[in-house]
C-alpha cells in the first residue's frame, strides 16, 4: 500500500463477506499492518450500507432517517424561503439523495 501512497486506516476498514452458504467463512480474519480485520455483518461504501446477505434494509433505514431529518429542517426554515427556493432545497437534498445508487437497487431485483 505504501508503494501506491495509500495509508491503511483501521477505524474505517470493514470486511464484508458475501457467502453462498451461510456457514462459510465465518472465522476468516485478515491481517494488514499488524492489525486483524474481522468480518462484519454490514459495511458502508460510497454511502451505501450493504448487509452480507445482500439486503438493502439497513441502507433504506439510514436513507429514510436522513431524508426525514432533512425534510424536517427544510420545513422549519420554509416560512423564510420562497416556494422556488424550497423546491430547490428538496430537489437537492432529498430527491437526489434518494436517486443516488438507484441503478444498484434495480440490478438486485
Amino acid at each position: 500500500m505504501a508503494a501506491h501512497q495509500l495509508k491503511f486506516n483501521l477505524s474505517k476498514t470493514e470486511l464484508l463477506i458475501i457467502p453462498g452458504d451461510s456457514s462459510a467463512h465465518q472465522d476468516l480474519m485478515i491481517s494488514m499492518d499488524n492489525s486483524q480485520i474481522s468480518p462484519s455483518v454490514t459495511a458502508s461504501n460510497l454511502g451505501v450500507t450493504m448487509v452480507n446477505q445482500l439486503f438493502f434494509s439497513s441502507h433504506i433505514a439510514n436513507l429514510t432517517h436522513s431524508c426525514q431529518f432533512i425534510l424536517f429542517t427544510i420545513r422549519r426554515i420554509s416560512p423564510f424561503l420562497s416556494t422556488q427556493a424550497t423546491k430547490v432545497l428538496v430537489q437537492t437534498f432529498v430527491i437526489l439523495r434518494q436517486e443516488y445508487c438507484n441503478l444498484l437497487f434495480n440490478l438486485c431485483n
